[in-house]
């Protein structure tokens, strides 16, 4: 855990000082987690939002206490995971992250999984899937357990907890399934 620890601490260090994405936001720096080294659960959205950039955390705005709302219903608490985005700055009024922006954050994120080595990872949304699977599918289709050749996690696709939100309630027994069949895979 030590070793974690002091690895996932250099490498904050190195996404603060990381410059290359010079048009974004950046009020606090990159956001980076403060989760749990050794979970078994890792999170990866699209980029930070307005509360994220304020508290300079990931996931931790409306869309954060969804997921947190979901983690719970399978017994797991947000402390119990590590969440990243693939994008670590706030893009400017929330736009998409560019292309060349996520390559600038994909080393960052890679090295977070390697560091954490979580059993699964948990993919939010179109940007997060289509980076980590090298796929132009729709995220529609993505949705579901993907295995990875040059990765040994489990990968699981979901909506963004936004795209849920949008649409009310109507989605929300899909998402708490979704969530079950993260379960049951964790406990195999």
């Amino acid at each position: 855990m030590r070793e974690k620890a002091h690895a996932l601490t250099e490498l904050k260090r190195e996404m603060e000082a990381c410059n290359k994405c010079s048009q974004l936001t950046k009020n606090c720096g990159a956001i980076f987690d403060n989760g749990n080294p050794d979970a078994d659960v890792m999170i990866i959205a699209e980029a930070a939002g307005q509360d994220e950039e304020t508290q300079c955390l990931p996931l931790i705005g409306r869309c954060g206490k969804l997921i947190a709302e979901m983690l719970e219903h399978i017994g797991l608490t947000r402390e119990e995971t590590w969440r990243a985005n693939v994008c670590a700055c706030r893009p400017p009024g929330n736009r998409d992250p560019q292309p060349d922006e996520i390559e600038n954050c994909r080393p960052f994120v890679n090295s977070q999984i390697a560091i954490i080595e979580p059993k699964m990872i948990i993919l939010l949304g179109k940007f997060a899937a289509q980076t980590f699977l090298g796929s132009t599918e729709p995220i529609g289709k993505m949705i579901g357990f993907w295995h990875c050749e040059d990765s040994e996690e489990e990968v699981y696709v979901l909506y963004h907890p936004s795209y849920i939100l949008r649409n009310g309630n109507t989605l929300i027994d899909e998402y708490k399934a979704h969530f079950e069949k993260i379960k049951e895979a964790l406990v195999v």
